[in-house]
């Protein structure tokens, strides 16, 4: 992990926004507008074709942002990120967060509350608009939602504008810990500046119960916590007023450390599992191929060093995993053991054919692959080597002929290949991540259902004892 990028917080200088504006001016010609804004002198430059039709819907409603066409902007990150991502992608997200999901619908970029059952615009106030939201069903027909704050290089969600409104006749509050400065009920912004109509707010966000947190020395919705508390009360809202089951994520770059910095103190101070990470390169990773590569070269910096044993060991194994799904049909599902007292580290391969689960393969990232036939067991002496070296689809093949297993999977994208993909993104970003999957989750054969369900993704090595980054990058809301 380049030093550089992880020792201090934030960032040191040059920051992530001058890192990114650099290489993106590198790579698309622009021309300054209104004095600030690098547009793009060519369009298609900013959104992805498959992207269009999401930039041109949100251009219909007259909501695009007044710096829209910025090649830093987030709403047209936002757009090219989620605009084009496949039904499979949309699924995998609801999944992790929800369960199993019977239906998905087509996303919905600068979604707002119609009613505005939030009360924000009472006053003429900015009503509460969500970058993205993601929706589905279950299969006895109940209703899910996902809202999706995306963040590309901002430098935090930005602050309640009652701090130093000359009309606050309640300033003092914003100087008190504690929600709403401690007194929602004489909160300037919750009172809609004396208005008829309070905000409600704190109606659906039972603020007053929530356990005490020191990370603000005022009011803890006066600065950055501020935008993560109305998407969650719009979560509040709709799971109460339509028992439409909601939560909120943020996605932003990894490699935009300063912004997940600001995320975390926002979790301290919100209803437990209110707020939820999702990491850009985990929506990025399930795109496909061609649109996948266009964003990665687009926005994700590439500052990784040399490959240190883990990280060459965590993608030699989603490489042959994902060559494994690729050459067979079979029925093998993933799962993490640690067999031998703990002292062996496998992913394994395994299966439930004799009524009960059983290891098949097993991954041993502390020693060999072991192939377990039913009759014997078959090692590959030389399998890390060659996977490391490249050679991913050589090692899946000999799993496959030592199992009898024949080849002949017709081409498709294999989901395994979203969890390689997101191990070399993390790369990119100077972070060596791995996947741990639970031992006791129930999980489905992988060959075309492996689902982000019971699943984590970690940061992994001794280089973050160092840097203040907490140790989770995504965790599945859902268990089994």
């Amino acid at each position: 992990m380049p030093k550089d990028l992880n020792v201090g917080y934030p960032l040191r200088k040059p920051s992530f926004s001058a890192r990114l504006m650099s290489h993106l001016q590198s790579q698309i010609e622009t021309v300054p507008r209104k004095g600030i804004s690098y547009e793009p002198v060519n369009f298609d430059d900013l959104i992805h074709p498959n992207c269009r039709w999401a930039w041109d819907d949100i251009a219909a409603r007259n909501k695009l942002h007044r710096y829209a066409k910025h090649v830093r902007s987030s709403q047209s990150f936002a757009v090219n990120l989620f605009g084009g991502l496949p039904d499979s992608g949309i699924r995998a997200i609801l999944v992790s967060f929800f369960g199993p999901i019977d239906t998905i619908e087509k996303p919905i970029l600068e979604y707002e509350d119609a009613k505005d059952r939030l009360r924000e615009t009472v006053m003429s106030g900015q009503q509460t608009q969500v970058d993205v939201l993601l929706r589905g069903t279950r299969t006895n027909g109940e209703k899910v939602a996902l809202l999706v704050e995306v963040k590309l290089t901002e430098t935090d969600f930005g602050k309640c504008s009652g701090d130093g409104d000359v009309n606050n006749d309640a300033q003092h509050l914003c100087s008190t810990p504690g929600p709403f400065g401690s007194d929602p009920v004489n909160c300037f912004k919750l009172r809609n500046g004396g208005a008829k109509e309070r905000r409600t707010y704190d109606h659906y966000i039972p603020v007053m119960s929530l356990p005490w947190d020191d990370t603000f020395d005022s009011c803890w919705y006066r600065s950055t916590a501020y935008q993560p508390m109305r998407n969650v009360a719009l979560a509040a809202m709709l799971q109460k007023e339509e028992g439409i089951e909601t939560v909120v994520a943020v996605c932003a770059p990894l490699l935009h450390r300063e912004m997940w910095s600001h995320f975390h103190k926002a979790c301290g101070v919100r209803p437990k599992g209110s707020l939820w990470p999702l990491p850009a390169e985990l929506v990025l990773a399930l795109h496909d191929d061609e649109t996948y590569q266009f964003l990665r070269d687009r926005y994700f910096l590439d500052v990784s060093g040399p490959l240190e044993k883990h990280d060459e060991l965590e993608l030699a194994t989603w490489s042959i995993i994902e060559s494994f799904d690729q050459l067979f049909d079979h029925q093998f599902f993933i799962v993490e053991t640690h067999p031998g007292g703990e002292q062996y580290d496998c992913i394994t391969f395994a299966d439930r054919a004799h009524g009960y689960p059983r290891s098949v393969v097993d991954l041993n990232r502390n020693g060999r692959i072991h192939i377990h036939n039913g009759v014997d067991t078959t090692s590959l002496d030389d399998g890390w080597e060659r996977a490391i070296n490249g050679q991913a689809n050589s090692v899946a093949t000999d799993i496959g002929l030592a199992l009898g297993l024949q080849k002949g999977r017709t081409e498709h994208q294999p989901v395994s290949r979203t969890y390689r993909r997101v191990v070399e993104l993390g790369r990119r970003a100077g972070e060596s991540l791995r996947w741990r999957i639970d031992e006791n989750a129930e999980l489905e054969h992988h060959g075309d259902s492996l689902k982000l369900v019971a699943h984590q993704l970690e940061r992994n090595g001794s280089q973050y004892d160092e840097v203040n980054l907490p140790s989770t990058v995504f965790a599945s809301r859902y268990r089994s």
